[in-house]
């Protein structure tokens, strides 16, 4: 073991750690709950206490009404364990796993199922038919699993990193004689792929970077396999989508035209005719989904206020020289989100999750247009009730206002409490409380806050906009900001605050130590991205090629050059003196998203700044640092955590 894992090994084994409730227990009340049994075709599925590597089980039920479809949230006299057939038992796995790990199974159309498993840091997929895990009929060693896997009839489709270790090479294995041939590669040097599965004889890929991306058909069976349907040279896509119905199978895009338009393009894979529609307004889309032949049920955005309707596609608009879209909005579905297990071909299924502890399945009949309630279901059981809420922090710019998403105890008198931020690439931040680490913060009795800073996109895409590039200093004074608000206001007291980031976040977190280096008790980072100036002056380096668009280059602007430098975490190490926060900071040894020499680096600086630094390197993990197989590693680590920050 190297010295700074076994430093940091012993700064987290805290035996009065042991009165916080581990991670462990609150995965069990979550894989025993959030699990329902749904019907896919012929078959129902079951995930049972599902939580890979560790344990679970699928459970499978041969179908035996043809108008049934909706989910079951427990078993019945015809769902039950004794009648179910096992397809697969994570405690009593195939005899050809050996010391491997399995992380994820895929089913295909044609009765057989992909085995995702993991040994060290390398991925492999076992094909086998349903009916007998041990007859292995294709094994692939090798995978970029984050990119997507195409199962089709008579070849697997799947992505290998190249040289530089970007997933830029995709790649086909026949069943018949198991050959591997590179069939595709990505076009530029700051371009990757990614795989979207459409059914036994199709997949999309996409050859992207953060500014444009080519989307191309794959299709076995045709003379030409490859087809274009939108190039890198046009509007970046907004949504991708893909339906079929009696006539023939389509993809949908969405896309703003050169006058800002939003457009709906249609593809027709069957007669390669390609429709153009225009939304009467500009909305921002959250999916679109066929209920009908000419009918599509639509979530989106207006004005920062989810909405839902139809719009119709009919044959006077196939003839109109400009076919507008127009949105029917309705009531029905206000707060519902798309039930992720969607196959009926009569119904849709939402589930309403604005309780904190309580889901609702809801069925929505596409044949009258009706939304019934099918159940609810408690998540998990406790005696104090959880709250969820939205404040408002005061930016110091004067006007903004930065909402921050709060989560704990009703009845809690404990003032300790833990912020997290992201702020970067538009991402909204997950608000779940059904998240373990965060449902393991709140039952602690912490409060949990997420900052949701500008370049972020809780707000959409002003916000984003209003925190990247020249303007990243709002991001980092946004979240400082919340930090000041959650104090005052008595949220959390000044000398029980925590905070933790991963990735991209980093920069915020890292930036908010240099420049307030005692206003947390401990700060946790996860594969944290944590010298952007290095990174963006390395001309040849792939990341700085993708990443330009974010922050900026500094290569073309001396502007843009002194901006980055002004915030990047590890050149600004110099502004903090007498620290006295703990920085805890997990890294993965096979990221291909982060230098970890970069985070090496930060670490060294700020022990020379004589604050309590430690560093965990984990050889078998990538991005984010932990994998599924650390549960005791991870439960540890925020246990300290925990600990450290509310030790007054």
């Amino acid at each position: 073991m190297n010295k700074n894992n076994k430093s940091f090994l012993e700064v987290i084994k805290n035996e009065q750690t042991k009165d916080f409730i581990d991670i462990h227990d609150i995965l069990q009340i979550i894989s025993e709950k959030k699990e329902y049994i749904f019907r896919k075709e012929d078959w129902w599925y079951h995930y049972k206490e599902w939580v890979p590597p560790y344990s679970g089980k699928i459970e499978i039920w041969k179908n035996n009404n043809n108008d049934d479809w909706t989910p079951k949230k427990e078993y019945s006299e015809f769902f039950n364990e004794s009648n179910s057939i096992t397809l697969i038992d994570l405690q009593k796995p195939p005899t050809w796993l050996d010391d491997s790990i399995i992380v994820n199974v895929i089913f295909t159309d044609k009765n057989l199922i992909g085995i995702l498993v993991r040994k060290n840091f390398l991925y492999s997929i076992y094909i086998c038919p349903v009916e007998d895990l041990e007859n292995v009929i294709m094994k692939i060693n090798n995978l970029y699993i984050d990119g997507g896997i195409g199962i089709l009839e008579d070849r697997v489709i799947f992505i290998r990193n190249d040289q530089s270790g970007r997933p830029a090479d995709l790649c086909s294995q026949l069943f018949s004689d198991h050959t591997t041939d590179v069939i595709y590669s990505a076009n530029t040097a700051s371009s990757f792929l990614e795989l979207v599965h459409i059914d036994s004889s199709n997949v999309l890929i996409i050859d992207k970077n953060y500014l444009q991306e080519d989307i191309i058909l794959f299709s076995i069976g045709e003379e030409n396999n490859f087809k274009k349907i939108w190039d890198k040279q046009k509007t970046k896509p907004i949504l991708l989508t893909s339906f079929k119905n009696n006539i023939s199978h389509f993809i949908g895009l969405v896309v703003k035209s050169s006058q800002s338009e939003l457009m709906f393009i249609l593809f027709n894979l069957k007669n390669n005719f390609i429709s153009y529609y225009y939304f009467e307004k500009t909305i921002k889309i959250k999916y679109i989904k066929d209920i009908s032949e000419t009918t599509f049920l639509i979530s989106y955005y207006n004005d920062g206020i989810l909405k839902h309707g139809f719009f119709d596609i009919n044959q006077k608009q196939l003839e109109s020289s400009k076919k507008i879209l127009k949105i029917r909005s309705s009531d029905l579905f206000a707060g519902l989100t798309l039930y992720q297990n969607n196959f009926s071909p009569n119904s849709i299924f939402f589930i309403d999750k604005n309780d904190i502890n309580i889901e609702h399945m809801y069925n929505f009949d596409i044949n009258n247009k009706k939304l019934e309630l099918c159940f609810s279901n408690i998540i998990f059981s406790k005696k104090e009730e959880i709250i969820k809420e939205i404040v408002y922090a005061p930016s110091r710019d004067g006007f903004t206002k930065i909402p921050i998403t709060l989560l704990y105890k009703k009845n809690s008198k404990k003032k300790a409490g833990i912020i997290n931020v992201y702020g970067a690439y538009g991402q909204k931040e997950s608000t779940s409380v059904l998240d373990p680490t965060v449902l393991s913060i709140v039952e602690n009795n912490f409060v949990y806050a997420i900052a949701h800073v500008r370049g972020g996109g809780f707000l959409g895409g002003d916000w984003y906009r209003a925190g990247k590039k020249l303007k990243k200093w709002n991001s980092i004074y946004d979240f400082l900001d919340c930090c000041d608000f959650l104090i005052k206001h008595n949220y959390i007291d000044e000398n029980s605050l925590g905070a933790l980031a991963s990735s991209a976040g980093g920069i915020v977190l890292g930036a908010a130590l240099n420049e307030r280096p005692n206003l947390f008790k401990s700060v946790l980072f996860f594969s944290p991205f944590i010298n952007p100036y290095r990174v963006m002056m390395e001309k040849d380096d792939f990341l700085s090629k993708t990443e330009s668009i974010e922050w900026g280059d500094p290569l073309t602007s001396d502007e843009i050059n002194n901006y980055i430098l002004s915030y990047s975490p590890s050149q600004n190490t110099y502004k903090i003196n007498n620290i006295t926060t703990e920085v805890l900071i997990i890294i993965g040894a096979q990221d291909k998203l982060v230098s970890n020499n970069d985070v090496f680096v930060w670490h060294e600086n700020l022990v020379k700044k004589r604050a309590k630094a430690f560093i965990y390197v984990n050889e078998n993990a990538g991005h984010g640092g932990i994998t599924t197989t650390d549960e005791r590693l991870f439960s540890n680590i925020l246990s300290h955590f925990l600990y450290k920050i509310n030790r007054c």
